[in-house]
């Protein structure tokens, strides 16, 4: 099975351009951007056994430095930055709050 040592070999291992991992006290959060300026995040447990079938897309278009992540007590925030075409193309700041998976959930 898949462990921990790889978490984005399910899809994306050939176009990722950064990667952040944390720890938020029951499970692992790994986020990363591919070259193409997607952001996905997966879950895994302690054992490094996949929480979440595939990885998930949180955003589109990002910007592909290293994604943010924080803990809170309730899961994670995910930090990560993209150009606001309302605004003229500037670069901003925008968060996703992931909360950690209930058990059996």
């Amino acid at each position: 099975g898949e462990s921990l040592g790889d978490p984005i070999k399910v899809s994306d291992q050939s176009n990722v351009a950064a990667t952040d991992i944390v720890w938020n006290g029951s499970e692992y959060v790994a986020a990363w951007t591919t070259d193409t300026g997607t952001l996905r995040v997966r879950r895994f447990a302690a054992d490094g056994q996949p929480l979440d079938a595939e990885p998930f897309t949180i955003a589109t278009d990002v910007e592909t430095f290293r994604p943010s992540i924080a803990v809170t007590p309730d899961g994670v925030v995910i930090a990560y930055s993209k150009h606001d075409d309302a605004y003229g193309g500037v670069l901003r700041a925008y968060m996703r709050t992931l909360e950690r998976r209930r058990p059996g959930g």
